[in-house]
Parts: C-alpha cells; structure tokens; sequence
C-alpha cells in the first residue's frame, strides 16, 4: 500500500513540474526477517514548454490592471510548465489588485486554461478573471474600495469590549484630529496623536491598499507601546458613481506605561569574590510621544587580591571589601527620525528603513 501510495505522490509532482507523461515503475527484493528493498525507476520524458501567456478579465478596470502589472510576471515563454509557479502567479496578482483597492478579491477569481493540444509538448497558458456572482446567479464587476474614515482607538481592552459590549464603547471619549482621523480612547489621550498619524499609511479618500495595511502595523508595533494591534474594515452604506468605501478602525491595546527591575549577583572573578546590583526604571511614553526612557543604575564590590604589599595600606576598606564600582546610564529612544532635513523629503527612505534616534548618557566610577 505504502509502495503504490509513494509512485502515485511521485507521478503527482512530476505533472505539477510539467512531466505529464513520465513512467514510474518500482523492483521489490525481498530479505530475511520481513526485510525488503524497494527500487523506483522514474522516467520523466519530455516536460511541457509555456509558448505564450495571455491574461484577460470580464471586469475590464480589472484587466487594465493585470495586463500594466504584468512585466512582474513569474510565467515566461520558455519556462517548464510548473503548477507551482502558477499558483505563485495567482497569488501576486490577487496581490496587486488587493493593493488598487479590490479589498473583497479573492484569489479564487483566478483560474487557468492550458491548451496541450500541440505534439511538440508546447503548452499556451491563458489567465482568466472571472466576475462576481452574487445569489441570485447574477454576474458583476468586482468592487473597488476607498478609505472613508479612519478610527484609532488608543487604549481598547479587548476583554472589557466582549463582555461589556455597547456599555463599555460608550465611556469612550472622540478626539476629531484636524487632519479628518478620529481617535476614540478612555479618561485622557495618552499619546500625542501626531505620533500616530505619522506612522499610519492607511489614508482617507484613497484607494483601499493591503501594503498600506501591512505597513502600518509593522510601523505601531515598533512604537513598543502596544501589545495588540487590530486593524478592521467594515464597509460603509456610502457610494459615490462605482466607488464603494470602508471605514477603518484601528484597534490599540497598551502595555503597562512604567515598570522597574531590580537585580542582585555574586561574582566570581578569578577567586576573587564581590557582590553587585542593579536598578533599572523604564517609561513607554514619557513625553507622551511614545519616546522610550530608560533609567538604570549599578553598584558593586569586589576582593582583589594584593600583589603589592606595600600598596596595601592605600588600598580603601568597603566593610571587607577593597574594589568599589558605580555606575548609570539613561536614554530615551524616539520613534521617529531626529534630522531636520530628513522629516519630510524622505518619506519613502522612512517607509523602508523605519529609522529611530536613541540619546544615551553613562557614567562609571572604579576605585
């Protein structure tokens, strides 16, 4: 069973890379003690060659988009026929329309028409985009999306939101932000809604965009302020000709603003035995601009074995200890990049590169 199963996995991939007419046959030699030895011989043939590529769409705004998109083909004329590959190709064009505003495609629209109908192992492949069918059986073009409004809830607690409900999200206050963002939060708005604006790619009156989405997410988890981040569409009873709009709601959970850690060792350097701590205090948003402030300050004492013993009597006495050290350092790391001439010709640089700025400042004392 196991034998017959592993011949037909082997002749399934050999189709999927395009040798759709190999032989497998397998030779079983039997041992003592219910041993055996089992020898495939896999004959592929001559694989299938793509000899052209062509794309088309019922939804002809669709199909403009395919075919400018098509230059980041994976299929080329050439290539052996690779299933794989095919369902690459599937992939980066649900991508691409998902990144013009086709917030609702899904990759299913896609399917594929092999013609093998050539005796010289040529295949055409013909990508094809099917319509929307709604329940009654009727066809129509796919939907483009535009951002209507967007919402940041700044401090949501997902546990109070499912078992309060409608009576938690009315305790919430609305800040309209006069750059047309809505932020929704609870008692006081803990961080400077500019900090968020500037992180945020999902923008109103443009095109749904999945990369902007993608974006956006990476760029709040970098804040280090948050330990949930939730981005939801809903779509809106609003449209305007064939456009169709979402608003977006971008949900926050914070970590704890402030903590401490305290920590105590024994050391042993060479034998020579000492004792050390430290005290470290961090803030998530200490100038409410989610910039990271980092306090921490150490001590130790340590026996140092005298090789001098004349030097011995200038050695200091810490209880029965003789090597005192101290030691601090602070910092604060801004989510943003602390240039002028870099705040806003380099967008696409920020976008990439996510630059931040750390000030630091230590200080260490031995004796």
């Amino acid at each position: 069973y196991l034998k017959d199963k592993s011949k037909k996995q082997m002749k399934q991939y050999l189709m999927n890379k395009g040798y759709f007419y190999s032989e497998i046959t397998d030779t079983v030699i039997y041992k003592k003690g219910q041993r055996a030895n089992v020898t495939y011989t896999v004959k592929t043939k001559s694989p299938y060659i793509v000899t052209n590529v062509s794309y088309s769409a019922a939804d002809k705004e669709v199909e403009k988009i395919i075919m400018d998109e098509a230059k980041t083909s994976l299929i080329d004329s050439a290539d052996v026929l690779d299933m794989d590959v095919l369902r690459k190709e599937r992939d980066r064009i649900t991508n691409a329309l998902k990144n013009q505003g086709y917030y609702a495609f899904l990759k299913e629209y896609i399917y594929y028409k092999l013609d093998t109908a050539f005796s010289d192992n040529s295949v055409t492949v013909k990508i094809d985009v099917k319509n929307v069918e709604d329940e009654l059986g009727n066809l129509h073009d796919h939907k483009k999306y535009y951002i209507r409004d967007v919402y940041f809830y700044t401090d949501l607690d997902p546990k109070l939101a499912l078992q309060e409900k409608e009576e938690y999200f009315n305790r919430f206050d609305t800040l309209h932000h006069k750059k047309g963002y809505y932020f929704i939060y609870e008692d006081e708005l803990d961080i400077n809604p500019e900090v968020i604006i500037a992180l945020n790619y999902i923008k109103k009156l443009v095109p749904y965009n999945q990369k902007d989405v993608q974006d956006t997410y990476e760029q709040l988890a970098l804040l280090k302020n948050y330990k949930l981040i939730n981005v939801q569409f809903e779509e809106v009873d609003f449209k305007i000709s064939n456009h169709y709009y979402l608003n977006c709601h971008i949900q926050l959970t914070p970590l704890v603003k402030q903590s401490y850690s305290a920590e105590i060792e024994g050391t042993n350097s060479s034998g020579n035995l000492g004792i050390a701590g430290n005290l470290n205090y961090q803030h998530k948003s200490i100038f409410k601009g989610a910039e990271i402030f980092n306090l921490g300050v150490r001590g130790g004492l340590e026996v140092q074995n005298v090789i001098d013993e004349e030097s011995d009597p200038e050695l200091p006495e810490y209880l029965p200890f003789n090597t005192l050290e101290l030691g601090g350092n602070a910092s604060v790391e801004f989510p943003r990049f602390m240039v002028p001439f870099f705040s806003g010709k380099f967008r696409k640089f920020i976008r990439t590169y996510r630059p931040r700025t750390k000030i630091s400042i230590g200080y260490d004392y031995q004796r």
